[in-house]
């Protein structure tokens, strides 16, 4: 935004009916950046502050998917020395109106959220333009999370919250269509096999991730071969979820799974 509005000031003529507008939008320069230098470049406040990049796109990717990101799992998703840079990123978010602090319904939980998905969604396009990019944030995500496979629904609102946000981008999920793309949906079933390998098995994301090989198999059509693969991955991610229901009490949430 900064250097657009200073290309517009370069401009050595402009009509009569536009000068309205530019002297709008100095006003809005000066309002957003007033420590900024006429001329320069690159003066936002959220730049040259490590790390707080990649936290300012992993919180607009969850608010653009209408799961605003908890501030205590933010942090977690950060380096030791983020927690001392989170003012500098709470000035940056004030100043610029881009993410605000927010009390969540009915929990006292402080998450971070853009005005409306909308302005998440086009801020995050003009910087991650590639969906499978911004997927790939989530990863953090993931692995700041303690993982427990005996864990109910509502023991780790951590765990909660991750597991809402992979079925929010997966098969059936709310924001599917935005991220049913081959490229997207190879990420997603990454990030599945990673909780799956490394940290837990979890009926619910093994489903997931079956139903996002099925996918890839689907739209991979001119790749035989590696769709057969994908097949034989999903059956196999299946059988895996399977004995994990079939080894618990039977109940109706457990029966409703299996089947």
């Amino acid at each position: 935004l900064l250097s657009t509005l200073d290309k517009m000031h370069e401009a050595e003529e402009l009509e009569a009916s536009n000068s309205s507008w530019v002297s709008q939008l100095k006003d809005v320069r000066l309002l957003l950046f007033p420590d900024a230098d006429e001329g320069s470049e690159g003066n936002s406040p959220l730049t040259h502050v490590e790390g707080v990049e990649r936290a300012v796109n992993l919180c607009l990717f969850c608010s653009q998917i209408g799961k605003p990101l908890p501030l205590d799992l933010l942090l977690r998703t950060q380096d030791r020395g983020f927690l001392r840079k989170y003012r500098e990123l709470a000035v940056a978010m004030e100043s610029t109106g881009l993410l605000h602090e927010v009390q969540a319904d009915n929990v006292d939980t402080v998450v971070l959220d853009a005005d409306h998905a909308v302005v998440a969604q086009l801020t995050l396009a003009s910087v991650m333009p590639r969906r499978s990019d911004q997927l790939r944030l989530l990863q953090s995500l993931v692995d700041a999370v303690a993982w427990d496979e005996s864990a109910f629904p509502g023991d780790r609102p951590n765990q909660d919250y991750c597991i809402e946000v992979l079925q929010a981008v997966g098969p059936r999920g709310v924001s599917e269509r935005e991220f049913g793309s081959p490229p997207a949906l190879e990420v997603v079933a990454d990030l599945l096999a990673s909780v799956r390998v490394n940290s837990a098995r979890l009926p619910k994301l093994l489903l997931l991730e079956a139903n996002t090989l099925r996918l890839l198999a689907d739209r991979l059509a001119a790749d035989y071969e590696t769709g057969l693969q994908r097949c034989s991955d999903a059956l196999a991610v299946l059988d895996v979820a399977e004995q994990i229901l079939l080894a618990r009490r039977p109940t109706g949430a457990r029966n409703s799974e299996l089947r």
